[in-house]
């Protein structure tokens, strides 16, 4: 099998290496002189300068990376010559032995994946945050682990076809990456292949507030769980009489250091996720209580006239 990975940055560069332990015939195509640099260290045989279809004989397999949008070019030759076109995110996916929780939205990824990561690893249970969140899936399929937690931005969801978790999560979906995805609808449609694979034996998590996200999930084939950071919607999880209720596990939200509802909806979102693959619910009480956002996620900054300030510049 040849295979051709688009970009070498990080994700490119996993993909790589994956591809080259599974015996793959393997050239990375990038125009980066840095990125280049590092895949020569790595040995990994890499073309670069001006794209060209010629580029794509013999190519049985490419596997794209974020920096290439639908429609360039690149994208555009291989989609003509019918070679199948992955993401990383799906090419890794493919050599995953553990279940998988995928999370996607707008805003919110990051947080609501390390939260179900430190719930699963604080129950003794071998789980990983992987994808967008900084570490591709690629690097990690070797590792033995109970489950894979993986954050799955709208430009690894829309180049998969087998990709299945079994609990998915949408936390909300606004108008965002137009450029990339061409329209709202696109970039919505992206999003919804999160479950596109699923069955009515695996779990769909959305927030029941967020229209984006009612939107993306409707028509699903997976149970669906409704959350909110305002209330608690009929058979879900949410807020209720000064608690955050999911069930197995309530918690006052006078403990919770964060309670604004943007960030409450992640709590709920990821305890629900975490308590459905076997986290204990101390350790899910726990990390609601002690859980603290990453740099510029949430952050209070200070108040000055009975105002807060809060740095949430890394959302989108």
């Amino acid at each position: 099998m040849r295979a051709l990975v688009l970009g070498g940055a990080l994700s490119g560069r996993a993909a790589a290496l994956l591809a080259r332990r599974l015996d793959y015939a393997v050239m990375v195509f990038d125009q980066d002189p840095a990125v280049l640099a590092k895949l020569r260290e790595d040995r990994l045989p890499v073309t670069t300068g001006t794209w060209t279809p010629s580029l794509l004989t013999g190519v049985d397999l490419v596997i794209t990376s974020p920096g290439f949008s639908e429609s360039s070019e690149p994208i555009r030759d291989v989609r003509e010559a019918g070679i199948p076109l992955w993401s990383e995110l799906e090419f890794a996916f493919r050599q995953l032995a553990a279940p998988a929780i995928a999370v996607t939205g707008t805003n919110g990824k990051t947080t609501v994946t390390g939260l179900i990561a430190d719930m699963l690893n604080g129950s003794d249970l071998a789980a990983v945050a992987a994808g967008n969140i900084g570490t591709p899936l690629s690097d990690v399929v070797d590792q033995r682990l109970d489950v894979a937690v993986v954050e799955a931005s709208s430009f690894q969801l829309r180049f998969t076809e087998e990709f299945h978790p079994a609990t998915a999560l949408v936390l909300n979906v606004a108008p965002d990456h137009l450029d990339w995805h061409g329209s709202f609808e696109a970039y919505l449609a992206a999003k919804a292949q999160i479950h596109r694979n699923q069955t009515p034996d695996d779990l769909l998590i959305y927030d029941a507030d967020d229209e984006g996200a009612v939107a993306a999930v409707r028509a699903a084939p997976a149970r669906l769980l409704a959350v909110s950071g305002n209330r608690l919607p009929d058979g879900g999880a949410g807020v209720s009489d000064g608690q955050l209720d999911l069930g197995e596990v309530v918690v006052p939200l006078a403990r919770v250091p964060i309670a604004d509802p943007a960030y409450l909806v992640d709590l709920v979102s990821a305890g629900v996720a975490a308590l459905a693959h076997g986290a204990k619910p101390d350790s899910v009480e726990r990390t609601i209580t002690t859980f603290l956002p990453g740099p510029h996620r949430r952050t209070l900054v200070g108040r000055w006239d009975e105002v807060d300030w809060v740095d949430d510049s890394k959302a989108t």
